[in-house]
This record gives C-alpha cells, sequence and structure tokens, in this order.
C-alpha cells in the first residue's frame, strides 16, 4: 500500500515517535549551553516558558522526546531544521495561533512556539498512530470505525470552524489516545476564511488527496472531508479506495474511477459515497454533517 506524495514518488515519513514510550535508562546532566540550531540528545532549548531538555530523538525527521525541566512534564519537540522547515514552521505557527483560542480533545494543541530556533513543543500523549494500528490491524471491526470516525469529524468540525484547513489527513496523522482519535500535524495546513482557493493544491499524500487539488481548482474544507473519508475507507476495508503503483496512476483513479463498496457495511456505504463524491458540491459540505451521519448509523454497523 503506497502512501505517496503529490510531488514526489517517496514514501511519506510515518511518525514513530507515536508508539515509543520506553526512556533511555539514564539522562545526561542538563548542560548550559543556549538554544541550538542542530540539535542532538542532551541538549537544552531555551527562549521558551521554560528550558526543554532533549532526552532522544524519536525519528528522523526532527521530532523528539523531551522534558520541561521547570514543569517535570515530558513533551514532545519538533524542529523545523530541515529545508522546507520554515515554511512548515511558519504554517503550523498560523494554525496552532488559531487553534489554540479555545480547546478540544480531538486536536493536539501545542505548549508553545519557539521562533528564533523553529521549535514547536507539544504535550506528551501516550498512544500509536492509527497508521500503526491498521498496519498491524489491516482493518477495525465497524463499531470501532465510528468511534474512531466520530473524534476525527470532530477535530475538524472545531479546526474548520477556527479556518483552518489541515490539508494532510491521513492515518499518519491521526494518534489514537485512550480510545479518542487526535489529529495533529498540522505544517502544510492553511488557513482560509471564506472563499474557496487554489493555495490547497500541490501538497499533502497522493492516495489521500481530494480532485479538486490535483486539478489545481478552488478548494476548500471539502478536501479535508474527502481526505476523511479516505481515512474511514482504508479503515473499514483494510484497503485505499484509490492506490496505484504510482502517482499519476493515483491521480487517475482518483479522478475518474468509481467508488467501490462492495466490502463496505450497507449502513456506512452512504456516508462514503458523499464523503468520496468527486464533485465537491456532491460531497457533505461540513464536517459537522458527516458527524451528524456517523451518529444515526452508531449502533446500527
Amino acid at each position: 500500500m503506497r502512501h505517496t506524495d503529490i510531488s514526489t514518488s517517496n514514501t511519506e515519513p510515518q511518525h514513530p515517535w507515536m508508539e515509543q514510550t520506553e526512556l533511555a535508562d539514564s539522562e545526561p546532566d542538563p548542560p548550559s549551553s543556549v538554544p541550538v540550531s542542530n540539535p542532538s540528545s542532551g541538549c537544552v532549548i531555551r527562549g521558551g516558558s521554560e528550558p526543554y531538555l532533549l532526552r532522544h530523538r524519536l525519528s528522523e525527521h526532527g521530532v523528539y522526546r523531551g522534558r520541561g525541566l521547570a514543569s517535570d512534564s515530558d513533551v514532545i519537540i519538533k524542529a523545523y531544521l530541515e529545508q522546507c522547515g520554515g515554511e512548515r514552521f511558519k504554517s503550523e505557527c498560523r494554525a496552532q495561533e488559531r487553534l489554540t483560542r479555545g480547546s478540544h480533545r480531538n486536536v493536539l494543541l501545542m505548549r508553545e512556539a519557539l521562533n528564533t530556533e523553529r521549535y514547536i513543543i507539544f504535550p506528551f500523549l501516550d498512544g500509536e498512530s492509527l497508521e500503526t494500528v491498521l498496519m498491524r490491524e489491516r482493518r477495525l471491526c465497524p463499531e470501532a470505525v465510528i468511534d474512531m470516525a466520530l473524534g476525527i469529524g470532530k477535530g475538524l468540525v472545531y479546526s474548520h470552524a477556527l479556518g483552518v484547513i489541515h490539508r494532510d489527513i491521513k492515518p499518519d496523522n491521526i494518534m489514537i489516545h485512550n480510545g479518542s482519535s487526535v489529529i495533529f500535524d498540522y505544517d502544510i495546513s492553511v488557513i482560509l476564511e471564506t472563499e474557496p482557493s487554489k493555495e490547497l493544491a500541490n501538497a499533502g499524500t497522493a492516495c489521500y488527496t481530494a480532485p479538486e487539488r490535483w486539478q489545481s481548482l478552488p478548494a476548500d474544507h471539502r478536501v479535508d472531508i474527502f481526505s476523511f473519508g479516505v481515512v474511514l475507507y482504508r479503515a473499514v476495508t483494510g484497503v485505499l479506495p484509490f492506490d496505484d503503483e504510482t502517482v499519476t496512476g493515483i491521480k487517475d483513479r482518483i479522478l475518474y474511477a468509481p467508488l467501490l463498496l462492495e466490502a463496505v457495511p450497507a449502513a456506512i456505504a452512504p456516508i462514503l459515497l458523499k464523503m468520496l463524491a468527486k464533485d465537491p458540491q456532491e460531497r457533505y459540505s461540513k464536517a459537522k454533517e458527516v458527524v451528524a451521519a456517523l451518529k444515526v448509523v452508531k449502533g446500527r454497523v
């Protein structure tokens, strides 16, 4: 099963830091260094509300497990130091500035951003990514799918109400924490106040990308609803609705191939048919409509 970025044939990086909960047997003594631009385990990052110790690296993509030295609390530290890190850092900060105006149990909110060094600090949550769950289980029972989907839907209702379009909803960016779904990784998100925008094109993961984005047409929050539909379809069937060995093949299938619903429970099929409509005008217009539809079928699958 390929998870290909629109702009490259390489597989999208996953988030192994979600599952790693074991700590090193011992921690280094915190050095007295100032903020660093080339982080490594044992460094202390300063410039925020408290210094943060980088305990160990959890992925090759700048994600670390750390600890707030004043609060004595576990955190996740994301470092945006690669070539495109500056833009992704800005996108995540813009999104989090909106999202942290309130709070929601289905959205991972930052603790703070360290602008001078391009670090964002998040609370540490025990759990694992939905991608890890699906790689292990392949598919979930319909009851579990509905519960998982309700969490994602509620998180999108919250995000969209604040004008934040995620643009990369996929199992890698959904954490299962205490039985609830939590959306994270807003680093290619955009803020969309009213009118559809072409800014939503050319980013994301190919097999979860809405048709209008492939066509570089003006798009809005309904691109997240399409991606959400792909996640829901995969969770209930164990396969992607539109998959191929190449990016071009994935694009063609998303644009032209019919949606096959034979393996989908009858109660969920109409919801997926509407979420995965190729014309955004035929999709649910709001995430809250998806949530309402899922609540209706809960207990009937």
